[in-house]
């Protein structure tokens, strides 16, 4: 049950990011760009 939970959290927060990369500005853009590799890795 807490697997699942963690699971939906980390999907709630994938989309979140995502939802928000709508509003960034290239600059911030191009910054996540180079933290993706961290973001990935924290999400698996």
């Amino acid at each position: 049950m807490i697997i699942v939970y963690k699971m939906n959290l980390k999907a709630n927060l994938t989309f979140s990011l995502i939802y928000h990369f709508l509003k960034f500005s290239p600059n911030e853009i191009s910054f996540l760009k180079q933290q993706k590799s961290h973001l990935i890795g924290w999400l698996l």
